[in-house]
């Protein structure tokens, strides 16, 4: 099975979308921003949702807004969440949750995506399709997934 590239995850720079990319994994963040090749930006940065969105609505260019998430003895920390940061949750075109075991696309859901409570955490699988249509791959163009 293919690795999930980061555009799976983010998209790609082109799309103009507002990107939130949350979790207690900073490196796991940083890594998915480099590669993706999408602009980024603390969530410290954000001096004004609406007028980030009305950036990227008018470029049509994505950004990231990265939102570092601390735990406590495992658990995200609740006092992480204020306000803004649940307007920027609700105003994202895209929202990636970056944990310790790895990164899941949060919204939109992709079909199939299952979700389970296990032991007292959240398990999410999700199938994302690691080939577009038109790439190849091996020698073979692939016309439809």
């Amino acid at each position: 099975m293919g690795a999930v590239a980061a555009h799976h995850l983010l998209g790609k720079p082109g799309d103009g979308n507002l990107i939130l990319l949350a979790g207690p994994n900073y490196e796991r963040m940083t890594r998915l921003v480099s590669d993706s090749g999408i602009a980024s930006m603390r969530f410290s940065e954000v001096n004004g949702l609406d007028a980030l969105k009305t950036r990227v609505d008018l470029s049509r260019t994505s950004v990231i807004v990265i939102a570092p998430l601390h735990e406590v003895e495992g658990l995200l920390d609740r006092s992480a969440f204020d306000g803004r940061l649940t307007d920027l949750a609700y105003s994202a075109d895209r929202v990636v949750y970056a944990g310790s075991n790895g990164a899941v696309l949060v919204h939109p859901a992709s079909p199939g995506t299952t979700m389970e409570v296990r032991g007292g955490r959240l398990v999410v699988r999700q199938r994302l399709d690691v080939v577009e249509a038109g790439h190849v791959v091996t020698g073979l163009t692939v016309d439809r997934l």
